[in-house]
C-alpha cells in the first residue's frame, strides 16, 4: 500500500471535480482520501466499506451540491 498511496491521492482528488459533488459525496471522498494516507491502512480495509446507519432520512442531503 504504501507504494500507491500516491497514486491514490491522484486518482481520488483528479477523477471528478469537487464541486459537481453532492456535499454527502465530497465528504465520502475526503475520508477515502484520509484513509488512503493513513499508515494503517491496508488494501483489505481500503476497499471495504460498510454502510452508515442512519436514525432518519433528514440525515440526508439529497442534490445539494457541495460550497464551491
Amino acid at each position: 500500500m504504501e507504494e500507491i498511496r500516491a497514486f491514490l491521492a491522484l486518482r481520488i482528488l483528479g477523477v471528478i471535480p469537487p464541486c459537481r459533488l453532492t456535499g454527502h459525496d465530497l465528504l465520502l471522498v475526503l475520508i477515502k482520501l484520509a484513509e488512503s494516507q493513513d499508515s494503517h491502512t491496508t488494501l483489505d480495509t481500503f476497499f471495504t466499506t460498510t454502510q452508515a446507519t442512519h436514525s432518519h432520512l433528514g440525515e440526508w442531503s439529497s442534490n445539494v451540491p457541495a460550497p464551491a
